[in-house]
């Protein structure tokens, strides 16, 4: 239940960055879309996000220099999320210190980027040479306007607030799958900066969901507080199901009864 409520917070985040890009589209379709956007999740870095623009594009007609800087808008916000929750209790689990200062320093860099327009159109040109990448690479590189309007202001402070609400939800139901195991020992202020700093390593190994790494990582901290590598695996591999590959079940549900890639935009795909 709080998995499924942390979407809405997600979907508001979307309909946010949706407005303020001056993309007004039926509520109800926004949400199959935004839903259906969670069946590609395993594809490593995130690359299955894109998969909205497409949708957008066959639905509506949107064209992808309007809407590919959205999907990079919602990584930037998830990222800043992440570490912006974790300083609140990184204190309570100091191993993870080390993570959090290397990817804080990352993210200042792409803000930097994002504000350096040549800088920003040597890496998008870097992208462009990889195919998957190459028709939304250069969509984006036209669009960095967007994407500068959509990190600053009002919109920066709601989507940096809904991206720590949605990050604690999901850190709380996995503190709660720890209490189903009779685990009492884990605060959840200790469980937050093992959690998310496991996340950030799984993102940056660009592995399928962090395949490995992620549940390596959260399973070796557990067991620094006394917990059996046996029980910290199980745990794992259970707040994988109820956390990612639940979510992409019914996005796979929504993207089959909506029939999102059925319709045919007007350019040959």
């Amino acid at each position: 239940i709080l998995v499924t409520i942390s979407w809405f917070i997600l979907f508001a985040r979307w309909q946010i960055l949706l407005k303020n890009s001056n993309i007004i589209i039926p509520l109800r379709s926004s949400f199959a879309i935004f839903i259906s956007g969670f069946s590609l999740q395993f594809i490593p870095g995130e690359a299955g996000e894109f998969l909205k623009v497409q949708l957008l594009k066959n639905k509506f007609n949107i064209t992808r220099s309007k809407t590919s800087p959205i999907i990079i808008t919602e990584m930037l916000y998830n990222a800043i999320g992440l570490v912006a929750l974790s300083v609140t209790s990184i204190w309570f689990f100091e191993f993870t210190i080390y993570i959090f200062v290397v990817f804080s320093i990352l993210l200042v860099l792409l803000f930097y980027l994002i504000n350096n327009k040549k800088y920003f159109l040597k890496i998008i040109n870097k992208f462009s040479k990889i195919r998957f990448f190459k028709k939304y690479a250069e969509a984006t590189s036209e669009s960095l306007e967007i994407i500068q309007n959509l990190t600053r202001g009002k919109v920066l402070v709601y989507s940096v607030t809904l991206s720590i609400f949605f990050w604690l939800i999901e850190c709380i139901a996995i503190h709660l799958l720890l209490s189903s195991f009779g685990i009492n020992t884990i605060e959840l202020l200790a469980l937050i900066p093992m959690y998310t700093g496991s996340i950030i390593l799984g993102v940056v190994s660009f592995l399928p969901f962090g395949l490995g790494v992620f549940e390596g990582s959260l399973a070796g901290f557990m067991s620094l507080h006394g917990i059996h590598i046996s029980i910290s695996l199980t745990i794992v591999i259970l707040a994988r199901i109820i956390t990612r590959w639940y979510s992409v079940f019914v996005g796979l549900v929504t993207l089959k009864i909506t029939r999102g890639l059925s319709a045919h935009s007007n350019e040959n795909e």
